[in-house]
């Protein structure tokens, strides 16, 4: 009897091991979407994306970025993440966030803790939402979650890295997982009950659909916990003026404009 349990046994961990390592769980199109994806990243190098920037920038500008670099080329360490800060922040400034968001990255490598981490995710989320070719928009995708990932890493208990980091897929879909960041923040919320930074960005989704009942609940939500927060009172203010009123929008609109 104990032979036949045996071989069951042994038999039942061979057909698991076949299942898994002898036969490709991914849907053919899925591969050939990864295939595809990564071979469109391997193209988009930061040499390619500074050639192309170059020939954009003013002879003065292309100068200072040069003495810049040769000033962080000269240094180490932290010395030389600070002169990178101001590096990045210099391409930032003349229109190529995702350029910056490479530097912010090296710093990021350079101090290796969780805030310059998030920085350089940050950057490259706000490339994300400005570039326009697609394959800049695929590599700044990729680093974004990476650095957001890292961030996480090194202070895991810091929900924001995390609302971040679904909204990278909220930006840029996963073509075979859509709903991945909406699904993210859902469970973040879930989670976290009362964190009004999570419940601000899904009132923006519900607002973007136009599921403005549901955004307006949220909002609510959000400022019985914090009277004052002023992303909810700009969201507010949008809300009442796609719904024709104006005399709730303007009463939003005060907070929302408060400096």
């Amino acid at each position: 009897m104990l032979k036949a349990q045996n071989i069951v046994i042994i038999l039942s961990v061979v057909l698991v091991a076949l299942l898994y390592f002898g036969f490709d769980h991914k849907p053919k199109n899925i591969k050939d979407l990864e295939k595809t994806r990564s071979q469109n990243l391997e193209a988009t190098s930061i040499d390619n994306l500074l050639i192309a920037a170059r020939d954009q920038l003013s002879v003065e500008q292309n100068t200072i970025l040069q003495n810049l670099k040769s000033d962080a080329d000269k240094v180490e360490g932290t010395e030389k993440a600070d002169v990178l800060k101001n590096y990045a922040s210099t391409w930032y400034d003349y229109g190529f966030p995702t350029i910056s968001g490479y530097y912010a990255e090296e710093i990021a490598k350079l101090i290796n803790d969780a805030d310059s981490w998030s920085m350089a995710g940050t950057t490259y989320l706000l490339a994300l939402k400005g570039e326009e070719d697609e394959v800049t928009k695929d590599f700044a995708a990729e680093k974004a979650v990476k650095a957001f990932e890292n961030a996480r890493s090194l202070d895991p208990q810091k929900v924001d890295f995390q609302i971040n980091e679904a909204l990278v897929y909220v930006e840029r879909p996963l073509k075979e997982e859509p709903m991945k960041g909406i699904l993210m923040l859902r469970d973040l919320n879930t989670k976290y009950p009362e964190n009004t930074a999570v419940m601000n960005q899904l009132a923006r989704l519900a607002l973007q659909t136009n599921q403005l009942d549901r955004a307006v609940e949220r909002l609510e939500t959000v400022l019985k916990l914090e009277p004052e927060n002023q992303m909810a009172h700009c969201l507010l203010a949008e809300v009442y003026d796609r719904k024709g009123n104006s005399e709730l929008r303007d009463q939003y609109l005060a907070t929302c404009n408060k400096k």
